[in-house]
């Protein structure tokens, strides 16, 4: 009896971890919509004074200011009401000469105004995805 407990309880706990698992995937890809969604009504709306840096994408998204890295409210700002946050994955807006992306297949050197998604797994480290260009690899999909 004991040992039929044990066995369905480890059943249990890996099932759940595969939900969690899903939904943070789901999740992940629900925030990566809303990224892209808001940076690309950033360029419509201001295609002349587009930030260049992630730091300055990030305060022009969420209609913020700091002096020497962003010092402009963007017209049509805030696109974001926060910024999104998770232990699986973080986001960033590639700025002018971002680095090539590392989960991609085959790798991408990002464009100006891409969102990334950096994913965080154990084994396998943190890899970046350009969501912007392949959406449906940058949460773990395929």
């Amino acid at each position: 009896m004991l040992l039929v407990l044990c066995g369905l309880a480890a059943i249990t706990i890996f099932a759940l971890s595969g939900v969690a698992g899903a939904g943070s995937i789901a999740t992940c890809g629900s925030d990566s919509r809303v990224m892209n969604q808001a940076a690309q009504a950033l360029i419509i709306e201001n295609p002349s004074g587009l930030p260049t840096t992630p730091q300055a994408w990030k305060l022009a998204l969420l209609g913020e200011t700091q002096p020497g890295v962003w010092s402009t409210v963007a017209t049509g700002a805030p696109f974001l009401s926060s910024w999104p946050k998770s232990q699986s994955y973080s986001f960033s807006i590639a700025g002018a000469g971002a680095v090539r992306t590392t989960g991609d297949i085959p790798s991408i050197n990002p464009a100006n105004g891409d969102v990334i998604v950096s994913v965080f797994s154990p084994g396998a480290g943190t890899r970046t995805f350009d969501s912007t260009v392949i959406p449906r690899e940058a949460c773990g999909g395929s």
